[in-house]
């Protein structure tokens, strides 16, 4: 009765803790975690441009002090902000826009 009243809330269920394993979900961190895990599957130039995607994201994100994030704090708008700065400030087409989208 109580999942149909409060809504599932699997960090509740799982005993999820704000502080627990606080690390492991650095949005910082998962992004180097997946470029280590992606480094293999991806063929060399496709690699190449999401590992210089991601780490200007990840710049961007210690520029706005917010790389201490875990990775469920970060929303659209601050992917959105990212991009949306970027293409005023290097004139960036849309499609380029688009395409720093893509890996984030």
């Amino acid at each position: 009765m109580e999942l149909l009243e409060m809504g599932f809330d699997p960090f509740r269920q799982f005993k999820y803790s704000e502080h627990s394993q606080i690390g492991k979900y650095n949005v910082c961190r998962c992004i180097d975690e997946y470029l280590d895990f992606a480094r293999t599957p991806l063929k060399p130039n496709t690699y190449k441009v999401y590992e210089d995607r991601l780490h200007l994201f990840k710049r961007n994100l210690l520029d706005e002090g917010i790389d201490h994030k875990r990775l469920d704090q970060v929303s659209k708008d601050n992917i959105f902000d990212f991009v949306t700065s970027y293409k005023a400030n290097r004139g960036w087409e849309n499609k380029t826009y688009n395409h720093y989208l893509q890996p984030l």
